[in-house]
Formats: structure tokens, sequence, C-alpha cells
């Protein structure tokens, strides 16, 4: 009825119910349903410019109805445009979108589309994140030059978190918001500059400030370099000078000009083989310099003149100086066959015109090459002295050696180097080359050099000692121009600090040696305080009046049957101040004193290291005995008898403390960070030295960094020098801003700055909580925000009440001045604030300040000092005794007795008698006699003794006897001896007995007239102990636990790891000592004497094997059943024949040599030497 116009809608109808029938008959749609939200809004995409919900399509921000104008007129949209305008945009949620409205409308397309999208996804995503990277660079960049404060940057890093987190597709607001990150970042950028400059405006207003000082401090704010900025401005008003760079041009002046043109020369004038190279500009300088006049060769004269170097102008003595020089270098380039008197003419002329004068000992010759060890060396004439310890002060162990190389076969780079093999590694190589050396000849001779371990090596060749005779006699020139190109690292700690690298401290130095100067140096762990004591002595070593003493008394005070006045006899004693022999303290006071009164020239300084548990020992009950004793003394002589004292903290404090005898002596030497120059210096000259050139912006930053610390630049410095090395460089190379961010990349350098300065702070706890306090006050209001005395011990006692409990307010306002001393805080106007800026980063984030706040409530009072596990040093160090304090005082204690040290090599029982040896006593009638074969015998010692009025200690080593019977023997002649009183003394007899003697030690260990005395493992205060005193890399109770694990306290595997410390991490010294036992476990298994014979080898085997634990009853009982089922080694006729009385002895002996060790009240296998065991099958 409705005609035409009906059938349009009577045409959907059947279409829909054909459909709907088709449905139910089973047949499968042909299409997916678009979802409503698309078809509803999808005509919105077309509105490039309008963002929209991904899921819903409707507009996600504010609409703009210009922006819906263009796509109402525009018609049915064109898909691919509105996908391209999207993906133009980085719209990709849009373009999703597009490709999901499509899928409808047209498959074909919209599959074309997604492909297409998945290549713009990617794409845009790799420039996302290119864009995050730099934007993080940049934060970290600016927060490192002090631009942000960590608030600043913990936002923004929390921005970029956001913005990357999840699988956002929304590029386009990403970039956006990107975008205005980085403006925030400008905004906060500006307002620290302007903080910087207003800061500056202050300081000039405030104190007379040099104008090239403020010239640089705003060069670095320009450069946007607040860091070094604010370390300058504070170093002003400080009153201190700012760093200098002092330029040496040696290096650059030679190389490669004068190698090159040297190896031209020589290659036009002779044949094309190296052997026949000639020497025509040696001949033409060494003519001119006797002359006094210029060369006449054009490239040569070039060549000088590029230098610097004017002939005429040399003083006429210098030149007669070079011109013999060159005379005898011509002259021994064909001294093969001189006469060895006349080679030694030769040879001191040339040394004296590089700087160097020693006597030679006998030549080792070869067929092209002479080795001589030159002895007695000494610089002659030199300005700059050594410059690095390898060329001075460690060129050999005694700092006086160095071997001569003469070589006339001119031989290559690889070929100089591996000619070095077999030679000491601690001594020093002078290589005389008798021909030239190119500029890359040296760069190859250096990286070869730096490819194996073999002694350093200079080189000097015709180019070196033509560029040393126009600077002769000047030893640092000549170590310029080899030094580059070997392998030597100045920056290795190998013990005390080298003569090259004492930096600084001359007025402290000054303040020591001044016997009108103060008497106590005090300062924190690694600043620096016994390096300059040992400056003080080396400096006072050549004046024939005075007489210098160092001494480290660290034990002394810490255990009480020790005294300072035999360790002070003896000293004075070697150095012909008093008679030996005298160990009491009038004794010595008087023989000082008389010593002193005999010539009224004499002067003598005592320095005493590590002497804060002797002060504190003597302020007991206010008696300071020993210390009155020592200041009247200096007052008796004038004080030209000066003792000065030298520890941590403490002894400060003794300084303050009433009514005790030094307290009119002067203030104390404080040791905190270096003054900028000498920090600069440190980090920058060795550096220079070897051909590195370090920018003094960089420099600067560098020294901010580690807060002046030396302990800091020298550990940033050896991992730069190590960095750079890594592969080849041209020389002279300017270190880069890149190659200073690689190191602090390194995060083990940044672990180890906040581990060296965390060392200070655990000196006292306190300490601790005053740094973190303040600095948790610098993360909320800049590093500059400075606290009252009153708000700071507030704060402080809040943190830490039972710490502080105690303290008054004149202990706190101590405590805060000693802090300012240490470098960690500075003061004004009487607030306290941190010394630097860069302090903050030290101590690290605010994670880290507020964990150890928090945790402070649970810090415990400083370890009381335990004589059962303290060791001494072993001789000279670093090594530890292998007796505790404790046994070492027992075992010299008068009484007759036989005292059997039990232990094996691993437990150095090789060392017992010399520990006993040089441990001191104040009994003056005490006498130790060692018997070892080709020795004393031991009849001869007892009847010595017998004869002595006073306590002997007879000591036989037997620790490497292979059986039992020798300690049998030994045994019987000294109970016997022990028991026979018809001496004037007292004798006891020490029998230092292996594992081998294991069934006769224990036989008699019950004895009234024997003890039993076992060599130990480490335990953990041991560990601790050793670590601290010595600050070694293991400061910390996570690194000392992981020490006393890996090794078990074993003492070789313990000295091995503190050995291999020089040059490595801890970790890889670790790792290097276990790997040697991991790859010979039977070394290690017969060095602790667990396979000492064939019981003791099998109990231990079924010990490990079963790897159980128990009480003694209950190994015996397992051994037992193994010995039933007839185990070799544990029957009973095995035990008799071993001198065994039973299965209970093979346990015993176990843990008396430490291989079983006791775990809550029971015996378990010690892990390190199990595992060994199972290793080696």
């Amino acid at each position: 009825r409705g005609g035409r116009q009906g059938w349009p809608a009577a045409a959907a109808r059947r279409y829909l119910l054909d459909g709907t029938f088709a449905l139910l008959d089973g047949a499968k749609p042909a299409e997916t349903e678009p979802p409503a939200a698309h078809v509803l809004n999808r005509d919105l995409l077309p509105a490039g410019d309008l963002p929209l919900d991904p899921r819903t399509l409707q507009p996600a921000g504010e609409i703009v109805l210009a922006d819906l104008v263009p796509v109402a007129h525009a018609g049915r949209p064109d898909w691919g445009t509105v996908f391209e305008a999207r993906a133009a945009r980085l719209d990709h949620e849009g373009t999703q979108a597009v490709v999901s409205v499509l899928r409808a409308l047209d498959p074909e397309a919209a599959a074309r589309l997604r492909a297409r999208r998945d290549d713009l996804v990617r794409a845009a995503r790799d420039k996302r994140e290119e864009h995050v990277e730099q934007l993080r660079d940049l934060i970290a960049m600016s927060r490192r030059d002090g631009l942000l404060t960590e608030g600043e940057e913990r936002e923004a890093e929390e921005a970029v978190r956001l913005l990357t987190a999840g699988d956002r597709r929304d590029f386009d607001r990403i970039g956006r918001e990107l975008d205005a990150l980085r403006a925030r970042l400008d905004e906060w950028c500006k307002t620290s500059i302007q903080a910087a400059r207003e800061a500056l405006d202050e300081a000039r207003q405030t104190g007379d400030l040099r104008t090239a000082d403020t010239k640089r401090i705003e060069d670095h704010i320009k450069g946007r370099d607040l860091t070094t900025a604010r370390e300058f401005i504070a170093q002003l008003k400080a009153g201190k000078q700012l760093p200098e760079k002092a330029e040496s041009l040696d290096f650059a002046h030679f190389y490669p000009a004068f190698p090159d043109v040297f190896h031209r020369h020589s290659r036009q004038t002779g044949k094309r083989a190296r052997k026949q190279e000639t020497s025509g500009y040696i001949d033409a300088l060494k003519d001119a310099l006797i002359a006094g006049r210029d060369v006449a060769e054009p490239e040569l004269y070039d060549l000088l003149a590029t230098a610097g170097i004017d002939i005429p102008q040399t003083r006429e003595a210098s030149r007669r100086v070079a011109g013999e020089g060159l005379r005898k270098w011509l002259n021994l380039r064909d001294g093969r066959s001189k006469t060895p008197g006349n080679l030694r003419s030769l040879i001191d002329a040339t040394l004296k015109m590089i700087g160097l004068e020693g006597t030679q000992g006998d030549a080792d010759q070869g067929p092209d090459r002479m080795w001589i060890v030159l002895d007695g060396v000494r610089h002659v004439g030199s300005v700059g002295g050594a410059l690095l310890p390898a060329f001075g002060s460690q060129k050999s162990p005694s700092g006086g050696r160095l071997r001569l190389l003469l070589h006339w076969g001119r031989p290559g780079p690889q070929q100089l180097v591996d000619l070095l093999n077999g030679q000491p590694e601690g001594e020093t190589v002078l290589a005389l080359y008798f021909g030239v050396l190119s500029a890359d000849d040296r760069a190859q001779l250096g990286e070869a050099a730096r490819k194996r371990r073999a002694p350093v090596a200079g080189v000097l060749d015709d180019a070196a000692i033509a560029y040393l005779a126009c600077r002769p006699q000047d030893w640092s020139v000549a170590v310029a121009l080899m030094a580059p190109f070997t392998s030597t690292d100045p920056y290795t700690p190998t013990g005390g600090v080298p003569e090259e690298m004492f930096y600084g401290r001359s007025e402290q130095l000054r303040k020591v040696t001044d016997r009108r100067g103060p008497s106590f140096v005090f300062g924190g762990r690694q600043l620096g305080k016994s390096a300059l004591l040992r400056k003080a002595e080396r400096d006072l070593a050549a004046d024939p009046n005075r007489t210098v003493i160092l001494e480290t008394i660290q034990t002394v005070g810490l255990v009480r049957s020790m005294s300072l006045w035999p360790i002070l006899g003896d000293r004075l004693a070697k150095a012909g101040v008093v008679r030996s022999g005298l160990t009491g303290r009038d004794q010595v006071i008087d023989a000082v004193r008389g010593w002193a009164d005999a010539d009224g020239n004499r002067q003598l300084l005592i320095l005493l290291d590590e002497a804060d548990g002797f002060l504190n020992r003597d302020a007991e009950r206010g008696r300071f005995e020993d210390v009155t004793a020592l200041r009247t003394l200096m007052e008796d002589t004038g004080r030209r008898v000066k003792v000065v004292w030298a520890g941590l903290h403490q002894t400060a404090r003794f300084h303050g403390l009433p009514n005790q005898p030094l307290a009119q002596l002067g203030e104390p030497i404080a040791i905190g960070p270096l003054d900028p120059q000498d920090a600069f210096d440190l980090l920058v000259r060795p550096l220079a030295t070897l051909g590195l050139v370090f920018p003094e912006t960089l420099a600067a930053r560098v020294i901010a960094e580690a807060n002046n610390a030396p302990a800091l630049v020298q550990l940033f410095a050896g991992k730069l020098l190590a960095r750079l090395r890594e592969t080849p460089r041209t020389l002279p190379y300017e270190i880069t801003r890149e190659d200073v961010a690689e190191v602090w990349r390194d995060q083990k350098l940044v672990d180890g700055f906040q581990k060296r300065f965390d060392y200070t702070l655990t000196l006292d706890k306190r300490y601790k909580v005053i740094a973190y306090t303040v600095a948790l006050h610098a993360l909320d209001d800049g590093a500059d925000e400075a606290l009252t005395v009153r708000q700071l011990r507030e704060e402080c006692r809040y943190w830490w009440a039972r710490g502080f409990e105690n303290c008054s307010g004149d202990d706190f306002r101590s405590l805060l001045d000693e802090c300012v001393n240490l470098g960690v805080l500075g003061v004004d106007d009487g607030r306290y604030r941190l010394r630097t800026p860069h302090v903050l980063r030290l101590l690290g984030g605010v994670r880290e300040i507020e964990n150890v706040l928090e945790s402070a409530a649970d810090f415990d009072d400083p370890d009381e000092f335990d004589a059962h596990s303290y060791r001494m040093p072993h001789l000279t160090g670093p090594d530890r005794a292998p007796l505790s304090i404790g046994q070492l005082t027992g075992l010299l204690r008068p009484g007759r007795l036989v005292h059997v040290v039990a232990g094996s090599a691993a437990l150095h029982a090789e060392r017992v008698a010399a520990a006993l040896q040089a441990m001191p006593s104040d009994r003056s009638d005490l006498e130790i006699r060692v018997v070892r074969p080709g020795e004393a015998t031991f009849d001869s010692a007892v009847l010595r003794a017998r004869r002595h009025p006073g306590h002997d200690v007879i000591v036989v080593d037997l620790h490497a006897a292979r059986d039992g019977e020798q300690f049998e023997r030994r045994f019987t002649e000294a109970r016997h001896a022990v028991a026979d009183r018809s001496g004037d003394g007292t004798l006891s007899i020490v029998l230092v007995a292996g594992p081998a003697a294991a069934a006769g030690w224990l036989r008699y260990a019950a004895d009234d007239d024997v003890e039993l005395v076992p060599l130990r493992r480490f335990d953990a205060p041991a560990i601790r102990q050793w670590m601290l005193e010595d600050s070694l890399g293991f400061p910390d109770d996570a690194g000392q636990r992981e020490l006393l694990r890996r090794t078990g306290g074993w003492p070789t595997l313990v000295g091995r790891v503190v050995t291999g410390l020089a040059g490595r991490d801890r970790d890889q010294a670790l790792d290097a000592v276990l790997r040697q036992v991991r790859a010979k476990p039977s070394t290690f298994l017969d060095d602790t004497g667990v396979r000492a014979d064939p019981c003791l080898a099998a109990a231990w085997h079924v010990l490990v094997k079963e790897d159980d634990r128990g009480t003694i009853e209950d190994l015996t009982t397992l051994l037992t059943l193994y010995g039933e089922d007839g185990t070799a080694g544990l029957t009973p006729p095995d035990l008799r024949e071993h001198g065994y009385d039973g299965l209970h002895d093979l346990v015993e002996a176990l843990r008396v040599l430490g291989a079983l060790e006791p775990v809550d009240g029971e015996l378990a296998c010690e892990p390190v030497l199990a595992d060994a065991t199972r290793r080696s099958g």
C-alpha cells in the first residue's frame, strides 16, 4: 500500500529475517559486528587534533568547535588519509582506532594499515626511548653538576618512569609531557644558577676575593658546573687558595716529534735494517753543546726551537755535563769491546747527564746485551724528584737499587719486553737502547709492557738522550719521557704512601718537625696520619743532628701485659741513642736525657703512631704516669727531645682532658681532607707524567666529588688509568668528559667512595648520626642549610637517645668540632652544615640517609678489645701473628711448663718462633732462645738458661717433622729440663708441633706440667680488629662475614687475600685465592694436616663423606662403625701402630687442627676444607 517507497523497508526486513533464520539453522555470520561506540563516534576520527579515548572514541580532552567544523563539511572520510594524519602526530592510539573501524568496513585496507602501524609503532617507540635516555642523562648530569637538588632529581625520575610505564601508544602525549618535563628541568637549573651567582656576590661582599678567582668561579657557573663553583666558593670563604694547574711540557715537546725526526734521519743516513741506524744527530748536538752554539742542521734546529731549547742560552756548566754525557753515550754505542773500567766510566757519565748516580755492580754480559745492578742510587740536581714511585722510592724494595740493561742489538718493542722475563718484578729496569725507537715503536712498547706482569722498565734511546742532553741532570725529565710507555701504576695501593705520592700537608709537617710544635696528630682513617709521620721521618733523615724514631704502638694499652718502654728502648738502642737492654720507664728516660745532655746540638723526635690505646690506658684514674715522664723529659731537654702522638679521634680528645700533663703542648694537628691544590696535584701530576692530560675544569670537579680526600682521589685516578689503558690512545692524550663519566658509571667506584668516607664516620657512631642528621636537613633545604648546636643535639638525641645519653653540651660541641676537622662538617657563625654540597652524595641518597637514622637506635656500643682474638702484626705486616695476644702472653709468662703449640702450615705454625721473639715485654729478665736445625742445640740452650737468673723460654721448632718420633724425643728432654730446678731462674719450653705428632701431643695434653696451645683459624673478632686497624679492603660487617665464610678463617687463605688486594678490589682478590684452592685442593689439604697420617686421613674422609655433625662422642661412634667394618686407618691395630689410644683421639686431633669447628654445641666439618676434600677426590 505504500508503493515504491515501501520496497526498501521491505527488503531490509527480508534481509534481517533471512539472516535470523540462517543463524538459527547454524550458519556463521559473515562478519563481526562493530562495537556500538565505533559506529557512534567514528566520525570524530578525521578531527586529527582532537584526542579520543582509544576504547570509546569519545573526546579525551576539551572539545574545540573549530576542530569539528572541517569534519562536518568533509563528507565521507578517506580512512587512509585519516590514518596518516593521526600517524603524523604520533597518535598511535588513534591509528589503532582507525584500523579497528576499517576492519568492519574494508578488511583488506585494515590489514594493510595494521602492518604499516606496527612499523610506525616500533619506530615511535625507539624514538621515545632515545628521547627518554637523553632526558635521563640530562637529569643525572644536572644532578652531578649541582643544578638539581635530590628532591628535584627524584621528582623528574618519577615523572619519566610514569611516562614509560606499561604499553602506552599515545606517543604524541608522551612527547608533549617529556617536553614539558625538560622545560621544568630548565627552570630548576636556572634557579640554581641564579642562587650560585647570588652566593658568589655574597662572598665578594664579605671577603677580599681575587678577580682571577671570581672569574674562574663565574666560568664554572656559566658552564653549568655548580658542584665545582660551590666547592670553590666554600674554599674561598674558608680562606683557602683555589687549585692551579702547573704545566709540565717536556713530554709534549719530546713526543712524537723527537722520536720521529731521529728515526727518519737514522733511516735516511743508514741502511734499512734497524741494526744499521746511525747517530748523526747525536754527533751534531754534542758539538753544538760543547761549542755553545746552535746546531747547523735545519731539521734538528727546528726541532729544538719548537721544543723551546736554546743552546747558546744554556748554562755553561750544564752544557759541559751534557756534551760529556753525549760523548760517552756515543762511546757506549760501540762499547762492547771496552774494558770493564772504561765501561763503568762511560755509564757513570751518561747517568750523571740524566740525573742519576750510583755504585755499579758486576756485569752479566750476553752477546748483545749487558745487565748491571746499580746500588745506592741518588738523584743529582733533580728539580721535580722522581715523579712516580717506580722511578723513585719504590724502584726496589730498598728504594736504592736500579737494574741497568744495555742493549746493542736494537730489538723491537715486543722483544725488548720479552727480555724482562725472569727479572725481579719489584726492581725497576732502566734500559739504555743504542738506537732509535720511533713514536710507533714507543706506543707498541707501552702496549706490550702493560699486557704482562714484568718489572717496570724505562727505555732511553738516541732521541731521549738527545732531549735530556738539552735538559741535563734532571731525573724527573727523564721519567717524564719514559713513564708513558711503561706499565707503572702510581695509584696501586701497596702499603704506605710513597714519597712521590705524598702531596701537601706542608703546614702540618712543619708543626710535627718543629720542636716547639704540637704533640698530637689526629684524623680519620685513610686521611694520611701515618703518611705524614713517615714523611717527617724521611725529611729529617739527612740531618746529622736529628734522630727520628717512628713506632706503631697500637697494641700498647690494648694488652695489659704490654708496655711502651721495652719497645721504645729497643728502637732507641737500634738508633744509637741508648744502650740495649733498657726496658723500664726510668731507665729509658734517664738514658735519653744523658744522650741529649752530652751534645747540645742533638735533637730526638719520637713519633708514636696508633697511640689511642696507650693514651687511654695511661689516662686511667688520672695517673698519666708514662705521659708525665715523657713531658718532663721534653721540658728538661728544652724540647730538643719531642714526642708526637698520632691516632684517631681519641687522641684529640685526650688532649682536652682536664689535669693531664700535655694540655699546654699545642692544639692537636688535624689531618682532614687535602687543600684543593694538593688534591688537584695528586690527581693531575702522576697522570700527566704518564702522558695523560687532565683539563683543569674536569680535574677540579673530580676532587670536589672526592671531598679532597687523598684515598678517594687515588681510588678514582686508579680506575680512570685502568680504563684509559684498555685501548691504545695517541699520547699526549687529553682526558675527556666522557672518560670521566664512564668511570663514574662504575658502581663499584661509587660504592668504594661511600665506603671509604664511611670509614671516618664509623670511628664513632655518633659522628654518623650527626652527619646524617645534617644531611637530612640538606635534602629538604639544600646543602647549605646550617643548624645550631642546640638544634643538632636535640635531633641527634631523638635518633639515638642512648648514644647521646651522657653527652654534655661541651662534649657534643667537641664532637662537632671533630667532625669539622675530619672534613665532614663545615661551620659558619656557630652553625654547622655539610662541609661541601658533595658530601651529601658521599652519604648516599635519601633512602640511605633515612635508613641510617631510623636504625640508629640499634647501634651497638664500640667493640671491647678481646685479647683472645686480637693478633699482632707478623713482623712488618700486613699478615698477622699465628697466635693471639692472650696466647703469646701465656707462653712467655714465668713458670715451669712444657707448652705444646699444635698447628699446621695452614695455621702458620712456621711463624710461631718469630711471633714469640717479636712479642714486646716489660720484663727485663726475659730471654727467648730458639732451637732450629743448624742453629743452637737444645742442650746448649738449656745450659745457658741454667746460668740466667731470670725467666727463659726455649722454643723448639718441630712443625715440619714428618713423624712423631722426633716430637717424642724432644718432649722427654723438655719435661726433664723443666723439672730440673738446679738453675738460677725459671724455665719453660715451647714445642711447636705439627700434625704428624698429633698422637703424642694428645697423649700428654692432660698432664699437669704440660699445656696444649692450639693455633686457631681467624674468628669474627680477629678479622674485625685486623681489618679496621689496618684499614684494609673489608671494613664493613658484611664484607668481613664474606671473607670469613669463603676462606674459613684459615690464616694462609686470609693472608693471601690481603696480599692480593694490591691493585684489585676485594672480590677479585677473594676469587683469585679460592681459584688457587680449587685448582690444587690437595696442596691445601696437606697444609691443614688432615692427611698427616693414615688414621687422620681415614677419619677425615669418613666425616666429610657423612657430612653430619654431632658431639665428640657422636662422631667417635660414627668412626667406630667404619672401624668395625674394617676401614683402613680406623681399626684398632692401625690406631696402635700410629700411637693413638682410640678413635676419640682422631676427633680431638681434627678439632685442634681446625678441621672440625663448633656449631651450636656440636662439631661439624669446616666447610672450605670439606669442599677442597671433595674436589680432591
